[in-house]
């Protein structure tokens, strides 16, 4: 992305949004691109703006270049900011001569949170539920991502490879992936059929998909967690982003910190459950949002069951068709 492709009108248009009245002249000064990956360019930059009295100001930015032809992330963001989710300020949204949409958005001062602080778990969480419980308007709803199932292998994130739920085509082909006896594929395909039927079956709220700790951040000295890169947001299982957080420890090091202190994952759990009721979510008792995540963990597993196969990840594998065998 080069900022010489914004016109001069279009950053006006910015600068009018950071200073709240039309300005005389707007530059982008000392741009520097981020090799940040993920679905556009991005670069951050300080937008310096003279008013009509003379008046100069800088103003730190975050610019983002959205790559997915004929989809707008601002959407997302202005729908966020209509339920009071806390996201980085949008100064405004323009095209790209590509079509691309390019993002002027609030430059974060910090990236991440402690995993190893409770205290800065209980906001993430506070900041999650606000965000599941928000409201899907029905001209917000073309705009959602289809669900994915996601979670996490090793302190990655790992999405499904395909929209949920699998096709019972792919669920078979996964299952001959991992060697499984051509008599006992129809009962395995059919626990693991119910068990997307289930998780289908689940309550729904608003999903994130990429909930991870690089796409939060911080305003100011750490005074508020926000949320970004929202343009997978998606209708789904309502506890689809946060039970790769709280529900099952996973097959990996990430729920060490969970577990290290007795009682510690419950009364995080807890916590979430009281910040999702009182965002307008609904009360929910924690067994049944254990309940709920485990469903959500078994399903992330099977999604990725035949790339798990051609890791030779043996292990994780056993253990899926274990639980298919118990539920057959």
């Amino acid at each position: 992305m080069n900022t010489t492709d914004v016109t001069e009108s279009q950053l006006l248009l910015i600068g009018a949004a950071i200073h709240g009245t039309p300005v005389r002249s707007c530059i982008i000064e000392g741009s520097i691109p981020l090799d940040l990956g993920g679905c556009g360019d991005k670069i951050v930059g300080n937008l310096i703006l003279t008013t009509f009295e003379g008046h100069e100001t800088s103003t730190p930015l975050f610019i983002k270049k959205f790559s997915w032809k004929g989809k707008s992330e601002a959407v997302h963001y202005r729908q966020l900011a209509r339920c009071s989710v806390p996201t980085p300020y949008q100064y405004g949204a323009i095209m790209h001569p590509d079509g691309d949409e390019i993002l002027f958005m609030e430059r974060l001062t910090q990236i991440g949170f402690d995993q190893h602080n409770e205290a800065e778990w209980r906001q993430m969480l506070t900041l999650l539920a606000h965000f599941n419980a928000c409201e899907v308007t029905p001209d917000y709803l073309p705009h959602l991502h289809p669900y994915e199932q996601g979670g996490r292998i090793d302190g990655w994130w790992i999405t499904g490879f395909n929209p949920f739920p699998p096709t019972m085509k792919e669920i078979s082909s996964n299952l001959r992936v991992c060697r499984v006896a051509e008599s006992d594929l129809p009962d395995l395909s059919l626990a693991a059929r119910r068990l997307c039927e289930q998780v289908a079956a689940l309550p729904k709220g608003l999903v994130h998909q990429d909930f991870l700790s690089d796409n939060l951040g911080w305003r100011g000295e750490r005074e508020e967690m926000v949320v970004f890169d929202v343009h997978k947001n998606t209708i789904g299982p309502r506890f689809a982003d946060v039970a790769a957080f709280l529900g099952l420890p996973d097959w990996s090091t990430t729920a060490t910190f969970l577990d290290e202190v007795p009682s510690r994952r419950e009364a995080l759990i807890e916590h979430y459950l009281q910040e999702y009721a009182h965002f307008g979510g609904g009360s929910v008792l924690p067994e049944h949002f254990f309940e709920e995540s485990t469903l959500l963990f078994w399903a992330h597993k099977l999604a990725i069951l035949g790339w798990m196969a051609e890791q030779k990840d043996t292990e994780r594998v056993g253990q899926v068709l274990n639980y298919l065998k118990l539920h057959a």
